[in-house]
């Protein structure tokens, strides 16, 4: 039942015992004083209740900002007082939206007053289980108070949010020699306050019926349905764009320290198909994106960063993940690309393959020995095993090798041929492929530029290029020219000077790979190669300098080739059509 649902989550099932009773009945006591209005004061906004607004920050605390155990632990992470407070600022921090003369632009200040009058009222339900010290008040007090800047005058930007004086340790509770901190605290709490952008904040769309009598309320428009440009209608207008964006957001996810805003893909095509353009759905997207990434740096700056709490975790990078190309690139447009000033992934990768500067320049070394450099004569090395094993299972549930007589280049032709178009366009496939090589270029200390080669390889390129806000471009080779655009753009003053990191999705021969080298004159030294799958064969033995600068997710699939001029299928060569060739 939802309505108990919330106590499983982490963040609260992690309290202690002795805390968990007086919180449950806090929250029982609460929860329907929060405000579920979504009009307000001739305004519509989102969400401010319990089940969808509360629920939600809970679930980002646990699965984004508090997603290590031993973060709970004190005295690595948060003293167990400390994590009962940060959960009762949670459920209060918004209760200033329902009094009376709600004021949105100072409602954290309308909470806090509200925690005081509970906590000074004989006989309420927050004054009978609260067991706070009035040290703790102010504590909470401030807390809520922190969590959203106050905007009407009455406190100076030197004193809001994170630089507020009230935002010091205050002593705990009779018997406990710890303090609250909680700059920390309010950090947390703005920060997923903040996230919580996908659509689970709007509840059913029933909502809307709630918006459709607040036009019909005001006579906003007339029988004939053209709207009054009224004061009314324009508040009305303005607000509501930022209730109805929220669709765009699924979820919410977290890769190492990076934040993903997963767009709904199905929303945006639905708004495409209703006629509205792709710019306008960009701006709104980057219209969430801001204010989120100033909270995280203002939050990295004042708190996570400093000493006291260098053992918690600081948060990275806050990127969108779409499938949709054109919305990337308009995305990208607005803001500015690759001038976003979002801080770099600080800490280490999980990955030991994950190379650092000095580690790639020896990497990618066309001049070093195999003693130097110890590498398979026929292998190059995969990234992950757990990617290498998805892969394979994949590969064989969905068939994926097709068995016939193919034409693999001038050189060679094959039994069979691998499909991995059906790979790439499954979503949760290709998060998983983008990830490993976002991570696999991630720390790379050298300016550098994404190359997608055909239409697999420009389409992980692309997303990869985007999650890393780096420039890409694409190259077709020779073989599909002749479906694809009539002339390639020249990139090789691209191309100079950076190191080029080329995807794509198999390599058999380096045939392509060579004749792109030489195209576009390439320095090897400045070379990095990485593909969806290696296929080892016993005719074509790849040079050691490939290998080692080529990383693959998956080597399993051994193909069989045979040398065209010797094909036992024709006594004039091998005469197999290529179904990427001929379309056959």
């Amino acid at each position: 039942m939802r309505k108990q649902e919330y106590k499983n989550i982490a963040c609260i099932n992690k309290m202690c015992d002795e805390y968990k009773e007086n919180f449950y009945s806090i929250v029982e006591g609460y929860r329907n004083k929060l405000s579920n209005r979504v009009v307000l004061d001739e305004s519509v906004y989102t969400m401010h209740d319990f089940d969808h607004h509360c629920f939600d920050i809970y679930k980002i605390l646990s699965s984004i900002l508090l997603e290590q155990d031993n973060l709970y632990i004190h005295p690595y992470g948060l003293h167990p007082r400390e994590l009962y407070i940060l959960n009762l600022s949670v459920l209060f921090h918004d209760i200033g939206m329902n009094v009376i003369s709600a004021d949105r632009n100072k409602h954290s200040i309308l909470s806090a007053e509200y925690i005081q009058n509970e906590y000074d009222k004989t006989g309420s339900v927050f004054s009978q289980n609260c067991d706070l010290s009035s040290n703790e008040i102010k504590a909470l007090k401030a807390i809520v108070i922190a969590h959203s800047d106050v905007k009407d005058g009455s406190v100076p930007k030197e004193k809001n949010g994170l630089n507020s004086p009230d935002l010091v340790d205050y002593q705990m509770n009779c018997g406990e020699e710890a303090s609250v901190r909680t700059k920390l605290l309010a950090a947390l709490l703005r920060i997923a306050d903040e996230l919580d952008v996908t659509s689970n904040r709007l509840g059913k769309r029933e909502l809307e019926t709630e918006i459709k009598e607040f036009v019909d309320k005001h006579n906003l428009c007339t029988q004939g349905g053209s709207c009054l440009q009224t004061r009314e209608y324009n508040s009305y207008l303005e607000s509501l764009k930022h209730w109805k964006r929220l669709y765009y957001i699924s979820q919410i996810k977290k890769i190492d320290k990076d934040i993903i805003l997963c767009i709904d893909d199905d929303e945006i095509t639905k708004s495409l198909n209703a006629s509205q353009e792709v710019q306008p759905i960009a701006q709104e997207l980057v219209s969430l994106l801001i204010p989120i990434r100033d909270k995280i740096n203002d939050a990295n700056a004042k708190v996570f960063n400093n000493s006291s709490f260098s053992k918690f975790v600081s948060v990275g990078n806050v990127i969108f993940h779409t499938s949709n190309i054109d919305l990337q690139k308009e995305i990208n447009d607005v803001l500015g690309f690759r001038k976003l000033e979002i801080p770099k992934l600080s800490t280490k990768h999980t990955l030991e393959s994950l190379p650092n500067k000095n580690q790639f320049d020896s990497y990618i070394s066309s001049e070093q020995n195999d003693k130097e450099a110890p590498i398979s004569s026929q292998f190059p090395p995969t990234i992950d095993s757990k990617i290498e094993e998805m892969l394979s299972q994949e590969t064989r549930n969905r068939k994926l090798i097709t068995f016939g007589h193919f034409r693999l280049n001038e050189k060679y032709c094959a039994r069979d041929w691998l499909d991995t178009r059906e790979l790439v366009e499954t979503k949760k496939i290709l998060n998983k492929i983008v990830n490993i090589f976002v991570k696999e270029l991630n720390s790379l200390n050298e300016e550098f530029i994404v190359v997608g080669v055909d239409l697999v390889g420009a389409l992980v390129a692309s997303r990869v290029a985007f999650a890393l806000q780096n420039p890409m471009t694409y190259l077709v080779s020779e073989k599909n020219k002749a479906y694809n655009s009539d002339s390639e753009i020249e990139i090789s003053t691209l191309l100079k000077n950076k190191v080029v990191v080329l995807i794509t999705d198999v390599i058999v021969s380096y045939e392509t790979i060579e004749q792109i080298i030489d195209q576009h004159e390439i320095d090897k030294k400045k070379l990095l190669i990485l593909s969806l799958f290696y296929r080892p064969n016993d005719i074509f033995m790849a040079k050691a300098d490939y290998l080692r600068i080529t990383k693959s997710l998956n080597n399993e699939f051994k193909i069989e080739l045979f040398d065209k001029e010797k094909c036992i299928y024709s006594s004039n060569g091998c005469m197999a059509a290529n179904r990427r060739i001929n379309h056959a």
